[in-house]
């Protein structure tokens, strides 16, 4: 991952930094504060290529970009289809200091045939 910085820096980029040594197929990111720690953190959102499960992480923002994997992780497993797309949002559900995600996790397929379109789709939610 490389951030880059604002106008104000011209905006530079940061050096890479490793933040998994995973294989992915699709990667999602939101950004918020979820430590209430008054720095942007980032959630990163990663289906595997199988499309069996979906990995949350938090890449924490310890003071002025300097981010790095937390260890806070959470899995999400297909259920009836393969997961094809997640929805990362960011907000203060709970009015407290922290910030909250809300993920959407849409799984299925559409079908073309000479009858139209088939679907056969199923979403799921959940909030940490």
């Amino acid at each position: 991952m490389v951030i880059m910085d604002d106008s104000e820096a011209n905006y530079a980029l940061s050096s890479p930094i490793t933040l998994d040594n995973g294989t992915w197929v699709d990667i999602f990111v939101t950004a918020g504060d979820y430590d209430g720690n008054g720095t942007v953190d980032l959630m990163l959102g990663l289906i595997d290529p199988t499309k069996t499960s979906a990995t949350i992480k938090m890449i924490e923002n310890s003071n002025n970009l300097s981010y790095a994997f937390n260890g806070t992780s959470i899995t999400i497993n297909q259920k009836n289809h393969s997961i094809s797309q997640l929805i990362l949002v960011t907000g203060n559900l709970d009015y407290d200091a922290p910030e909250e995600l809300a993920i959407v996790v849409t799984a299925g397929f559409l079908t073309s045939s000479a009858n139209g379109l088939t679907s056969n789709v199923e979403t799921w939610y959940y909030h940490l």
